[in-house]
């Protein structure tokens, strides 16, 4: 668990401090919503069958900046998963928000969604969201969301007969 964060900057050293090691162990990657629409990574999965039902699944934690980042819902942010699955490349799933808990109380939550090949490769796009349309924190209240154990499977089955949201 780290005590120091690793920003450049006076004001963004104490990104994840005390942020505990996910259930996935190893290092995790962070994102922060310094820039209008969060800073995010992409990736282009080549090698899917189209009309299969895949899954994305993680851990994700609002990891924060110490001392800059508010507690609680303030302090909220989600992870947005953009893909190109209806055509282009836009937001497609969102993570619930979760609030700021304050240094070494982060909380690592694991989530899941399904998605249907369209095509044979799908481009997949995770960015930091804070919930405020349009505007990126300001140098007060930074926000910061940490991912970990991203994986992609073939989803086996689809549990939830009834389409209630409960397998």
């Amino acid at each position: 668990m780290p005590k120091t964060g690793t920003g450049t900057t006076a004001a963004t050293n104490g990104y994840a401090d005390g942020m505990p090691s996910s259930p996935s162990k190893g290092n995790f990657v962070g994102a922060s919503d310094i820039s209008v629409g969060g800073e995010s990574f992409k990736r282009t999965i080549s090698g899917l069958v189209v009309g299969t039902k895949y899954r994305i699944s993680f851990y994700y934690a609002n990891a924060g900046l110490d001392g800059n980042t508010k507690v609680g819902d303030g302090g909220r942010v989600a992870w947005d998963i953009h893909t190109d699955i209806t055509g282009s490349l836009k937001e497609s799933f969102r993570t619930p928000f979760l609030p700021y808990l304050g240094e070494g109380k982060q909380i690592w939550n694991y989530y899941q969604v399904d998605f249907t090949a369209t095509k044979s490769s799908h481009i997949l796009q995770f960015s930091a969201d804070n919930g405020l349309l349009n505007e990126p924190a300001s140098s007060t209240n930074i926000r910061y969301d940490a991912i970990d154990g991203l994986r992609l499977s073939k989803a086996d089955r689809d549990c939830d007969a009834d389409g209630d949201g409960k397998p």
